[in-house]
């Protein structure tokens, strides 16, 4: 699925010239079905912002904010103050994993807004912190099979079939899947990169394999670790090998994950900025949200919003609930994309590739892509897959009166200078040059 968006990186004779080196999908329906109807051409563009600000990156700063709070409080309740007193239980320990929650997703806020650059550093940070946890687990897996100590992978263990139904099986997936999304967030600072037609392709293929050679590896000695029974009963499996391996050093697992996940958040607020940066100066979004910080050029609004959009669903959600809502939307969307490659390899093929994939594959993508959709809504609905459809209706009543009617609401303009003086916020210096640069190369 990886490969088809790396191709996807320059069709349509210069569609990244003429949309943009924004968020990837958006130029990707641009180039595909703008030019097929007034209205229902531009409309996938504008839902993919409308669902990407508003919905799908808001709720991923909250699910990773939320195991950041979790993560957060096991060194806490590990101590002897709080062992057997089952506060992990209780409305308190809830709330105070919502509050780190926030916490976190506003620091992240403030360190994305103050420079793009301390973003990138801290991301350095967090990324040595994910690598040592992984290394640690690896480790002790490494440790267990030379002891003859194979836990799970023991092939006498059983696993149960289970009952569980077709519903039941494609929303696992969101689970599994959620945990390897973020291999297009890349795209998403195509803007920001030096020769992107070359170094954008490395990168999410160096990147893919060794994510997918890290988790292979560090699930595997998470089997080594534990029992069957240990595994489904573990909340959190990391903290329960630490918790049965390390002794006394155990809290230095919960640390090592709540690094680890902090990084995935920076990671996650640094695209969140740059889609509803590109949304607003396609005029999909506000004008206000391509808007950047006056000294620090950031785009300080864009980041505001997919914080403060991530406290309610901190509050009133959890993170599977989260996930289920994530996957189904995100999955929706990346099917739309993949099919563009279908369409556009026929529509256009004769346009420079610098990536090609046999059209199998975004076919067998697309295919996949549709039963993760419709599957769990017709065996196993759930109030998140409502929500998400009545949020796309939403959308397009929107779309209608404020994109395709062009209509103005009067208080508009007050709003915006009002937003301006809070947040210090001008209209880029660069979106003048973005705007030349199409009249430059007709």
């Amino acid at each position: 699925m990886s490969s088809s968006g790396i191709e996807l990186l320059r069709v349509g004779n210069g569609s990244a010239k003429k949309w943009g080196f924004g968020p990837s999908e958006h130029a990707y329906y641009m180039d595909t079905f703008s030019k097929m109807h007034p209205f229902f051409g531009p409309l996938p563009a504008f839902m993919f912002s409308w669902l990407t600000v508003l919905l799908l990156k808001p709720s991923s700063l909250a699910i990773i904010s939320l195991a950041f709070g979790q993560y957060s409080l096991y060194p806490l309740l590990s101590t002897s103050n709080f062992e057997g007193c089952n506060f992990d239980k209780s409305t308190e320990y809830d709330m105070a994993k919502k509050l780190l929650a926030v916490f976190l997703a506003f620091l992240i806020a403030a360190v994305n807004i103050f420079s793009a650059k301390l973003a990138t550093r801290v991301a350095i940070v967090f990324l040595v912190a994910k690598l040592s946890a992984m290394g640690l687990m690896i480790g002790i897996g490494i440790y267990n099979v030379s002891k003859g100590e194979w836990g799970a992978l023991d092939l006498n263990e059983t696993w149960d079939k289970g009952d569980a139904s077709v519903g039941d099986i494609a929303s696992s997936f969101y689970s599994g899947l959620w945990a390897y999304d973020g291999w297009n967030n890349l795209n998403f600072a195509m803007e920001e990169l030096s020769n992107p037609y070359r170094n954008l392709p490395l990168a999410i293929i160096i990147g893919i394999v060794l994510v997918m050679s890290l988790y292979l590896c560090i699930n595997l000695a998470y089997l080594t670790a534990l029992s069957k029974t240990a595994m489904i009963n573990s909340e959190a499996v990391a903290i329960t090998v630490g918790d049965q391996v390390l002794g006394q050093a155990k809290w230095i697992v919960p640390v090592m994950v709540t690094l680890s996940v902090a990084g995935t958040g920076n990671g996650s607020m640094f695209s969140a900025g740059r889609i509803s940066y590109v949304s607003g100066r396609e005029g999909h979004m506000v004008d206000v949200m391509s808007y950047v910080h006056a000294i620090r050029l950031t785009p300080v609004v864009a980041i505001l919003v997919n914080a403060l959009l991530s406290i309610p669903m901190i509050f009133a959600s959890e993170i599977n609930d989260l996930i289920d809502l994530f996957g189904f939307v995100s999955w929706a969307i990346y099917g739309l994309a993949l099919a563009c490659v279908v369409i556009l390899r026929f529509s256009k093929p004769n346009v420079d590739r610098p990536f090609r994939v046999p059209i199998i594959i975004p076919i067998i993508a697309v295919l996949t892509s549709i039963c993760l959709v419709i599957i769990p809504i017709v065996y196993d609905p759930k109030y998140e897959y409502l929500y998400c459809l009545a949020f796309g209706t939403v959308g397009v009543v929107v779309y209608y009166v404020f994109v395709f009617k062009q209509i103005r609401p009067r208080f508009m303009d007050g709003l915006t200078k009002i937003i301006q003086k809070a947040t210090l916020a001008a209209p880029s210096p660069y979106r003048a040059e973005e705007e030349e640069a199409p009249n430059k190369n007709d």
